[in-house]
C-alpha cells in the first residue's frame, strides 16, 4: 500500500485590496426657467421691466436660462450703449 501524501496548502497573506474611492457628490443643478416665467418675475427677481427681459433674451437668442444666466443677459443688455 502506498500512502498518498497530502500536500497541505499553507495560506499565504491575503491580497491587499485598495479602498474604494468615493465619488464626489453631484452638484445640484440650478433650475432653468422659460422666458415666460422670467418675464413674469422680471421686477421681483431681476429688478427690471418685463419688456427689458423680453428684449434682452430675444437679442441673445435664448429661450431658457437659470436665474444667474438671466441676470447676466439682462445686465449685459442694460449696459449697452444706445
Amino acid at each position: 500500500m502506498s500512502k498518498a501524501k497530502s500536500k497541505r496548502q499553507i495560506p499565504g497573506p491575503a491580497p491587499v485590496m485598495a479602498a474604494p474611492v468615493p465619488k464626489p457628490a453631484p452638484k445640484p443643478r440650478e433650475s432653468e426657467y422659460p422666458l415666460s416665467e422670467l418675464v413674469k418675475g422680471a421686477r421681483a427677481v431681476l429688478g427690471v421691466s418685463p419688456e427689458c427681459v423680453m428684449t434682452a433674451f430675444r437679442l441673445a437668442g435664448i429661450g431658457r436660462a437659470t436665474e444667474q444666466q438671466a441676470r447676466k443677459i439682462v445686465d449685459d443688455f442694460m449696459k449697452q450703449e444706445v
